[in-house]
């Protein structure tokens, strides 16, 4: 699965006390302070699925969140969601957690990374095996629910776009919602050297699983790692799915399967 993939599961439900509010017709936009001058805004919209125009509607509320200082936009994290059969009333919804910094100052300088591994490098046995002993332990974290083992996972860059907080009780309804875990399998791992698309350069590798949730039967996704300097593997980019038994009872054979295909799923025999 390619690492650039766009459908990034990271829906941030945030937790805590908010310092704001707003609301339009088809918009919700809240603010939480998490320190440093920092602030994490999350907007639900269904106006739009672009994230330059979601950036744009946050704007005001961000330049008013900062008040006379310079605000920046830092990392954000998103989803979409989208009704699952044609008479739905509302269209798709874009989730967009963004954080902002208010002040004049600059953030560090990242010093861009470049990879030791020559051309042609291949993954060893033991890379291959470190990511799925990884992937498994990763999400027999949060199925036990030890988020913040889990989290612990993630690199810095994903650390910023989700607030432990917020994630961890996004997580845990999830888990609620879900049930017991049935089983998760570990479909391939796929490698990545130096792709244009991500970040920086290095050593990249996707794995794809699939598996069974007590409630959603139908449940697949993929675990993106990122080889760091010090040769340890980190979470980068995380997405999962999930089709639940309320929502295939309400569903024809084809419609299933198709909404399945869409995910990437496979439908349990």
């Amino acid at each position: 699965m390619p690492i650039n993939k766009l459908s990034v599961f990271l829906t941030i439900a945030l937790a805590g006390v908010f310092v704001a509010t707003t609301k339009a017709a088809d918009s919700d936009i809240s603010v939480k302070d998490i320190g440093n001058s920092q602030y994490e805004l999350t907007l639900h919209t269904t106006t739009t699925v672009n994230i330059a125009e979601a950036q744009r509607e946050l704007a005001p509320t961000a330049k008013k969140t900062c008040r006379d200082k310079e605000m920046h936009f830092g990392r954000y994290a998103f989803a979409t969601s989208e009704p699952l059969s044609a008479t739905a009333t509302k269209g798709t919804t874009l989730t967009l957690t963004q954080t902002i910094r208010c002040g004049s100052e600059s953030p560090p300088t990242m010093i861009p990374q470049t990879t030791s591994a020559p051309d042609g490098w291949k993954p060893s046995a033991s890379d291959q095996s470190q990511i799925e002993s990884q992937t498994y332990g990763y999400y027999g974290a949060k199925d036990a629910g030890d988020y913040a083992a889990a989290y612990g996972m993630f690199d810095n860059g994903m650390k910023e776009a989700a607030h432990f907080d917020s994630w961890a009780s996004d997580a845990k309804s999830q888990n609620s919602k879900a049930g017991h875990i049935l089983n998760r399998r570990i479909l391939k791992i796929t490698w990545y050297k130096d792709p244009p698309s991500a970040p920086e350069p290095g050593i990249y590798a996707a794995a794809d699983f699939s598996g069974q949730f007590e409630n959603d039967p139908i449940y697949c996704g993929y675990l993106g790692w990122h080889r760091g300097a010090d040769g340890n593997y980190r979470i980068i980019r995380e997405e999962e799915n999930f089709i639940d038994k309320g929502t295939i009872a309400k569903m024809g054979q084809t419609e299933v399967k198709a909404l399945a295909a869409k995910f990437g799923c496979a439908i349990p025999q």
